[in-house]
């Protein structure tokens, strides 16, 4: 039970980070094309 706190967690900061880091204008994702990269951003975030 512990370990899976753990687990959501650090899934949880990780997701805040990776907002974070979008917002500030870094590529968080594979996509080589903006279009591609902000489709896929938008999609997780609504």
């Amino acid at each position: 039970m512990k370990y899976q706190q753990l687990e959501n967690l650090e899934s949880g900061w990780k997701w805040k980070y990776l907002v974070k880091k979008h917002r500030e204008g870094e590529r968080i994702t594979r996509h080589l094309e903006n279009s591609a990269a902000e489709d896929a951003v938008d999609e997780l975030l609504n």
